[in-house]
């Protein structure tokens, strides 16, 4: 048992020593949302290495009192945006992806998100959107 066992750490310690900082590791989600959406509650990652499209999602909120917080990071290059819409195909934010940023703010008596979407043309960096009703 114990010879297994250091048999073990000896390879993973290997594995591990045989990474250099020049070692680039991937998410195995590359170019692929990762959406959960909920009443009154949205969020959008993607990891995105030139990536390209144009989705749409349906939004289930309840009040136009609303909580942001969008993250760009790791951006290479690229552009993108994301619009979110009322019931009636009114802007209620818009917010363009083309470099690296951090945004988190309240908004409130700007509309009742109904639909959010996202624009990429050849974006490649990391993209995390958290959308939540607020209180204030």
């Amino acid at each position: 048992m114990k010879k297994i066992l250091f048999l073990s750490l000896l390879a993973l310690a290997a594995n591990f020593l045989s990474c250099t900082e020049e070692t680039v590791l991937e998410p195995p989600y590359t170019n692929t949302p990762v959406i959960k959406s909920t009443t009154n509650a949205f969020s959008y990652v993607l990891a995105a290495n030139s990536f390209s499209g144009n989705m749409e999602y349906e939004l289930a909120f309840t009040s136009d009192s609303l909580a942001y917080s969008i993250v760009v990071s790791n951006y290479q290059s690229g552009s993108g945006s994301l619009t979110i819409l009322d019931g009636k195909d009114t802007t209620v934010y818009t917010e363009p992806l083309q470099s690296n940023k951090v945004l988190a703010f309240t908004q409130a008596n700007k509309g009742i998100p109904m639909r959010i979407k996202f624009l990429f043309n050849g974006f490649s960096g990391t993209l995390t959107l958290g959308l939540a009703k607020s209180s204030t």
